[in-house]
């Protein structure tokens, strides 16, 4: 219109900061130019990393205020762990050590044995038992009693008894002392044979027959306890 005064403003380029302050990272100055009519014609800025010492920190540069701890083993040794060092749980005998899941340090006893659970019966029994450096069951072995049992019987009756064959009259020796019983059979026949008996000793018996037998016989001394 042409009753007023229609300002117009005139034209500015356009400034802009472009800054990357991220983290430590932050601005530290802002600077602006401006002309007589207040119109900003440039602008700066600059950024710094914050330091401890901007934050009223005024210890180690590094801020670990961080001394050291002590731990100890089953026989009282210590060790101190102090800032930077690597406690290590190592494995051992019969014993690993490892990280199952984040923050999960699992310790686990080795199977170190397959031996397998035995259950005997009757005269078997455990002879052996293997065990390994922990002690652990690694072996068992079993025996049949019966051959040895069998053997203890007989050497008992051996150490009762007596036996011999003879074709006629004569004395033997059985040293099982004048508790014994004397008997004769047929050898070929099996038939009990009847003769005199005399126990002469602690030691020796006579047996005497009426006439010589045809077949061999059969003396057998059994000591009465």
């Amino acid at each position: 219109s042409t009753e007023y005064n229609n300002y117009t403003h005139p034209t500015h380029t356009a400034r802009t900061i472009d800054l990357d302050a991220t983290g430590a990272s932050v601005i530290s100055t802002i600077d602006f130019t401006s002309n007589t009519l207040g119109h900003v014609t440039s602008a700066s800025a600059t950024t710094r990393t914050l330091t401890l010492g901007n934050l009223g920190y005024t210890g180690a540069t590094d801020a670990d205020n961080y001394g050291s701890w002590t731990i100890q083993d089953g026989d009282t040794t210590s060790y101190t762990v102090t800032s930077g060092d690597t406690l290590q749980i190592a494995s051992g005998g019969g014993i690993t050590s490892n990280f199952t899941a984040d923050d999960v340090l699992t310790i686990s006893h080795n199977d170190t044995s397959s031996q397998s659970s035995v259950n005997n019966s009757g005269v078997t029994a455990i002879q052996d038992v293997t065990l390994d450096t922990y002690g652990h069951v690694t072996g068992l072995a079993s025996v049949d009693l019966t051959s040895g049992i069998n053997s203890l019987i007989d050497t008992k009756i051996s150490a009762t008894g007596y036996a011999v064959t003879i074709t006629d009259t004569a004395t033997v020796t059985h040293n099982l002392g004048t508790d014994v019983i004397i008997q004769l059979f047929d050898i070929t026949t099996g038939e009990t044979v009847y003769a005199d008996v005399d126990r002469i000793s602690t030691t020796q018996a006579t047996i005497t027959f009426a006439s010589t037998p045809t077949n061999s016989i059969r003396v057998l001394v059994q000591q009465i306890n």
